[in-house]
């Protein structure tokens, strides 16, 4: 028979506490008015859920895939939309961040978004869908930096995020292999946000399009190295399919909100 080892009972029960009190409550409403939980988002930061599988010295939990797991789906169960926000930032962006970052990197930003600072993951466009071998927006280098142009669409924490990471094309003629990893703060002048797309579910997710225009980026902001990136997002991708796994498996078991049959 499985069981399940001591600590991972331990942030099991504190997962299912935290989502019953915290984040049940908020559901259904903030999904009928799609707003944003962003106390909830606060007090995640508190807990160091966010940080379940970060390194501790970056201010992380040091956790495993297996403790982020029984987190996730315990939050799932009660809001999906928390869930996603979760699997995003902890579950993507984070993983990428601390397997492909540099050193600065990830001292520059890996302790910020385990206390305070949102990230999203901007792939999809409109043309291109989660498809990286087609992405359409270009980075070309100028100097020290890369002038980045080009429209995301569908980008989870997009207006709510404080760093994005951005793939673009750096050579169009190598194809995948031209194709380049980008951390961007939201505070660029040449980054801006469309409204929150109106959604059949998961409403209150922020999920916007992502605009660049002239976005000048430093060259030592390239996530990982030049033409690298369709290796990069194929990883990230991987590795949030276990969040989404992860949320089927708790919405699956949380409270049905259909009306009960006649």
């Amino acid at each position: 028979m499985f069981e399940l080892k001591p600590e991972y009972l331990l942030i099991q029960k504190m997962a299912r506490e935290f989502a019953q009190n915290e984040v049940k409550p908020l559901a259904a409403e903030i999904d009928k008015t799609e707003r944003f939980p962003t106390e909830t988002v606060e007090k995640l930061f508190r807990t160091g859920l966010f940080g379940t599988t970060c390194p501790k010295e970056y201010g992380g939990q040091g956790g495993d895939t297996m403790s982020y797991v029984l987190a996730l789906e315990e939050v799932a169960k009660c809001c999906a939309t928390t869930a996603v926000i979760w699997s995003v930032h902890g579950g993507l962006c984070m993983y990428l961040l601390n397997r492909y970052g540099t050193e600065a990197q990830k001292r520059r930003w890996l302790p910020k978004m385990n206390r305070d600072t949102l990230c999203a993951f901007a792939l999809t466009e409109p043309d291109a869908g989660t498809d990286a071998s087609t992405v359409s927006t270009v980075a070309v280098r100028d100097g020290n930096d890369y002038v980045l142009n080009g429209t995301k669409t569908f980008i989870t924490n997009a207006g709510q995020a404080g760093l994005y990471i951005i793939l673009a094309s750096t050579d169009r003629s190598k194809k995948t292999r031209g194709i380049t990893a980008f951390l961007v703060s939201a505070d660029n002048p040449g980054l801006t946000v469309g409204p929150p797309e109106d959604k059949m579910g998961i409403r209150a997710s922020a999920t916007c399009e992502v605009v660049l225009t002239d976005c000048r980026v430093p060259a030592a902001d390239i996530l990982g190295v030049e033409g690298q990136g369709f290796k990069l997002a194929l990883a990230g991708l991987d590795c949030g399919r276990i969040g989404i796994g992860t949320q089927a498996v708790g919405i699956a078991q949380g409270p049905s909100t259909r009306p009960s049959p006649t």
